[in-house]
């Protein structure tokens, strides 16, 4: 009886672990066709860091995120980048390494009252079990203000750790108070050899890729799917998938992925472009030429083709702010600066809508201005330090803030040009002359040639300046004498003077031609004379009438001005004419001064009015022609011992 009971044993269990095997075997299937019909992707999405490919920055040996995952010691991370990059993949990664409990949320899909609940839940299991919770947030940008804020305090007391995915700049699209709790990692688009490992991988795979299958993928098709996948795991993945699948396969049931499946796989054609070789090379070249050359439809056409053909559009940006400074230059400064935002955008934005931004600055740089000169003025200031002498720093421009006796006589001399008329004066700043910018007259650089021709002219005239008062200077005072006199004699006998009323004059400095006989005459002949003060508070000149040279003072630098206790000041409006002394006269009635004075900036004012304008000068002070500006004043007459000239007339005697 017992044995029989045995035997009845044996058979229930052989019949339980018959059942059991049956089940187990049953539910394997099920879960294997489970598995199967899940998309590639996410079949052959990483199961472990070991299986992990890209993102070397942060997950690569001995790195701060890979230390952290592998230890078990999370705290709350923010990961972005473009899609298909292993966000998603790495948080799976650490929900099967965690011994915390892991909840996975997507922001788009749910409200402040899911995510106080799932709150609720990670404060209770910490105070019953003393269990973490992780809580990953796909997409998280799409929470608003106050789904954020939600988050805020317990993340800050550690009730739960936060793992926020987004394709989109944390910092601009996330609370400032999750992001200062949190550990931000970027993600880049995956390389070309992580795409290569990743298809290769997919091919082989026996359990969860096409391992088992015979698919024999050309060269050409595995390098159109990288390119044409820009950095996107997931793309290449689908591409693969739904090549393999829709293409029959042959008599030895072997499946041909070629270069035309690759096009279809992934809905872009093969462009001829290799972003290593000549192809590379030639593009570029062609898109810069067109530029270059202010063609922006042929340029829109290169950018058109790099970038459908997956060329890197940061590098396709830093092109056109070489070119912006190449081949534009000053001719339209905002050329650079329209080519510097574009990068930026680019590298915010990214593709495909990049190409709106690139396209807007190519056609801008096609069809600006154009300028190489700033080009040629850096490769001659180059060439200049790399085959002649180096020319040392001149002592007054050398750097002046050293203190006491270790200041070596560093900064003496030098001229601050904001304290000169015009923010300019000569002085020398190499000491051997060179020139190497020679700007063009295209665009604005025309504007920045007439400045440096001012400029030179400034120069040329202080130069002249110089050179006429040394000259003047070496004039005997019996010659000035006598030259005056004949001068005199020439002014008094202009029916302009005869006709005149009131006389502006200014009295003689140094060895300019001698006007105290002259002032004297005119008030003997009932004129009204009018002398100029300088008034330091205002900066300018006050003119007052004065009956004879008894009423004149030393004033500024000892030239003699009028005694205001005893004068009365008068307008402008009461004066016809005007003697002009000056430094340099042209054959046409130009004057040069003493370089934007007090005189020289009245003689500006009055010059507008319907004043007659006689110049005084030695015959030697008189040049064919003379640099000019705004400022400087064209006379009516200019006598000298020599000569008089007309220029009511054009007539000279």
């Amino acid at each position: 009886m017992a044995g029989f009971f045995f035997l009845l044993t044996q058979i229930a269990q052989i019949e339980t672990t018959d059942y059991t095997d049956k089940h187990m075997e049953l539910f394997s299937e099920e879960k294997k066709k489970e598995v199967e019909m899940q998309p590639l992707a996410l079949r052959m999405a990483p199961r472990n860091l070991d299986e992990f490919v890209g993102q070397e920055h942060i997950l690569g040996e001995g790195k701060l995120l890979r230390r952290a995952i592998e230890s078990d010691r999370i705290s709350s991370l923010i990961l972005f980048g473009p899609p298909g990059t292993g966000k998603s993949a790495l948080a799976k990664i650490i929900a099967n390494r965690t011994q915390a409990h892991f909840v996975e949320l997507n922001a788009v899909n749910i409200g402040v009252e899911t995510l106080r609940q799932e709150i609720v839940f990670a404060q209770q299991r910490r105070q019953t079990s003393n269990k973490k919770t992780i809580l990953l947030i796909d997409e998280i940008h799409h929470f608003n203000k106050l789904q954020q804020d939600a988050l805020l305090p317990d993340v800050e007391k550690g009730n739960l750790t936060l793992i926020g995915i987004t394709t989109e700049n944390p910092y601009f699209y996330v609370n400032q108070g999750i992001i200062s709790r949190s550990l931000v990692f970027e993600f880049y688009p995956l390389e070309e050899k992580d795409l290569e490992k990743i298809v290769k991988n997919a091919l082989m795979d026996k359990e969860r890729g096409f391992g088992k299958m015979k698919i024999e993928m050309s060269n050409e098709a595995l390098e159109h799917l990288i390119k044409m996948s820009g950095g996107d795991a997931r793309r290449v993945l689908n591409a693969l998938e739904i090549g393999v699948l829709t293409t029959p396969a042959d008599e030895n049931g072997k499946i041909n992925f070629d270069l035309k499946v690759a096009e279809e796989s992934i809905q872009k054609k093969a462009i001829l472009y290799d972003r290593q070789g000549d192809k590379h090379y030639d593009t570029i070249s062609a898109y810069i030429k067109s530029l270059r050359g202010s063609d922006p439809d042929a340029a829109l056409y290169w950018l058109a083709k790099m970038l459908y053909a997956g060329e890197d559009p940061r590098f396709i940006a830093r092109r056109l702010i070489i070119a912006a400074s190449e081949d534009i230059g000053n001719a339209d400064p905002q050329a650079l600066t329209i080519a510097t935002a574009t990068l930026q955008a680019v590298e915010f934005i990214g593709m495909p809508e990049a190409k709106i931004p690139l396209a807007q600055a190519t056609i801008y740089l096609a069809c600006a201005p154009k300028s190489n000169a700033s080009y040629l003025a850096i490769e001659k200031a180059w060439e200049e330090i790399e085959t002649k002498k180096t020319m040392p720093v001149p002592t007054h421009l050398k750097d002046a803030h050293l203190n006491g006796k270790n200041r070596r006589g560093h900064g003496v001399g030098y001229k601050y040009p904001h304290n000169y008329p015009g923010h300019y004066v000569e002085q020398t700043y190499l000491p051997e002359k060179k020139i190497f910018y020679q700007p063009t007259k295209a665009g604005f650089e025309k504007e920045i040639s007439q400045r440096m021709k001012n400029v030179n002219q400034n120069s040329n005239k202080e130069n002249l300046r110089r050179e006429m008062i040394a000259q003047r200077n070496n004039l005997k005072p019996e010659e000035i004498t006598k030259k005056s006199k004949i001068i005199g004699e020439k002014l008094f006998a202009l029916p302009e003077i005869k006709k005149a009323k009131t006389i502006l004059f200014f009295v003689s400095f140094r060895n300019e031609v001698e006007t105290r006989p002259l002032i004297e005459k005119s008030i003997s002949l009932g004129k009204r004379v009018i002398l100029p003060r300088i008034n330091k508070e205002k900066k300018e000149l006050d003119l007052y009438a004065i009956n004879n040279l008894e009423e004149l003072i030393p004033g500024t630098w000892n030239i003699p001005e009028p005694d205001p206790r005893k004068t009365n000041i008068v307008t402008l409006k009461e004066i016809d004419t005007v003697i002009v002394p000056g430094v340099v006269f042209d054959e046409n009635g130009n004057r040069i001064g003493y370089g934007g004075g007090y005189y020289d900036r009245l003689l500006s004012k009055i010059f507008q009015t319907h004043k007659t304008f006689i110049g005084l000068c030695f015959d030697f002070q008189i040049k064919k022609s003379i640099p000019q500006e705004a400022n400087d004043v064209r006379i009516n007459f200019l006598l000298t011992e020599k000569r008089s000239l007309s220029f009511i007339k054009n007539n000279v005697t």
